[in-house]
């Protein structure tokens, strides 16, 4: 009954007629990947319905096991991953069958096991080297992931990671998180890049990194940073900085990990003597130049300011009109200590706008012009609430 069920909730998703191809016994070679009518062959069905000796049997006598369906373009494994049917996904991956094949909507065997809260086959194509990151209607595997919040799921990826290099651990770290942010009065999924903004220590290679820089950006516009770093004696910190005195929240597995009140440690205001020369669409390259001669007014005593912004952005229209803007870190020994966000806004006139922020839990300042705009004492030594527009996480024992 319930293997009748299952085949009914696929024929839904994929097309499937509860009247289409019946088991059959297998076709002659030439025949044996025919579609019915309904666009099955009978590998397909096999695969759906749990059938291992029938797979096992097609597959011996020449089907092929990466055969579309006629329509939805879906793959045996696609069928097999979204049934959770285990022992019939690792005899088609045996036999060559396609980890990353994609249906119509470009949605993948691993995609499927994720949407299904199918673990096990979840494991299984991460151990055959399946894709996390192909894109199912702009979501990858790990968007799915997230928004599905299955604990046996997130176990099975963490597991995973935790055996790939650091960069990649490092990269599904910052993937775990959920941040979102306030875009026309309601609330809004936030995302970074796939590739980090800045790899820690700067410069480092996918081998060398000890950490991860990130700016989540909600209608292309940063809202807050995260950075995820390895320290020396093997612990991983997790900090989390505000940009913009907006309602931004994180947090992992539904639990909310920071909330920071709509105010930061310093607002955004305009930047003395700025009024911007380059501001029409072709003078990219000329507002960069311009971009980094202002942040180049900023200092942080003992600290290196990066010449070029570690992400760039623009949205001129939703009420923004930020025709240019850069994030600029401010390094010590490699690692980031302060942050400067520069932005051209449309008013009357073309205007620098700016604000700073702390990335370090040392006492430190942020000076313009050489005179202080933020001053902050030690992180540990004072107070801490998870509504604050600065806080560090200790996370434990990263693995090796």
């Amino acid at each position: 009954m319930r293997n009748q069920l299952s085949i009914v909730v696929l024929s839904i998703v994929f097309g499937l007629s509860s009247g289409a191809g019946r088991a059959q016994e297998a076709a002659p070679a030439p025949e044996i990947d025919k579609l019915s009518a309904t666009g099955f062959s009978q590998l397909h069905l096999a695969a759906t319905r749990g059938n291992a000796p029938l797979v096992k049997e097609l597959l011996q006598k020449g089907a092929n096991v990466n055969i579309q369906h006629g329509r939805y373009k879906a793959a045996p494994l696609q069928y097999a991953a979204a049934q959770g049917h285990a022992d019939v996904a690792r005899l088609l991956i045996q036999n060559g069958a396609t980890i990353d094949s994609m249906d119509s909507s470009n949605r993948t065997p691993l995609a499927w096991a994720v949407d299904k809260n199918q673990p096990e086959l979840a494991t299984l194509l991460l151990d055959a080297k399946a894709d996390v990151y192909t894109k199912h209607r702009s979501k990858s595997v790990l968007d799915r992931l997230k928004k599905s919040g299955d604990s046996d799921l997130m176990a099975v990826f963490e597991r995973h990671f935790s055996k790939q290099p650091r960069d990649q651990w490092l990269q599904w770290k910052a993937e775990q998180l959920k941040f979102t942010g306030e875009l026309d009065g309601r609330q809004e999924q936030m995302w970074h890049s796939q590739k980090p903004a800045l790899s820690i220590p700067a410069g480092a290679t996918p081998k060398t990194a000890r950490g991860r820089f990130d700016v989540w950006l909600s209608d292309r516009i940063p809202k807050a940073v995260s950075v995820f770093l390895v320290r020396r004696n093997g612990k991983l910190l997790r900090v989390l900085t505000l940009l913009r005195e907006e309602k931004v929240e994180a947090s992992l597995d539904g639990k909310v990990l920071w909330q920071p009140a709509k105010k930061m440690d310093f607002a955004w205001r305009q930047l003395p003597a700025s009024t911007a020369v380059a501001t029409t669409i072709d003078e990219g390259e000329e507002r960069l130049l311009e971009m980094t001669k202002l942040a180049q007014r900023f200092t942080m005593p003992g600290h290196t300011l990066m010449e070029q912004p570690v992400a760039r952005y623009e949205n001129d229209l939703d009420g923004y009109k930020v025709p240019d803007g850069g994030v600029f870190v401010f390094l010590k020994d490699g690692l980031p200590a302060g942050i400067v966000c520069l932005e051209m806004r449309r008013g009357s006139s073309y205007e620098w706008f700016y604000t700073v922020a702390r990335q370090t839990s040392r006492p430190g300042a942020i000076l313009l012009d050489n005179e202080p705009v933020l001053e902050w004492s030690g992180y540990w030594t004072g107070p801490r609430k998870l509504t604050d527009a600065f806080v560090e996480q200790p996370l434990g024992i990263a693995p090796k």
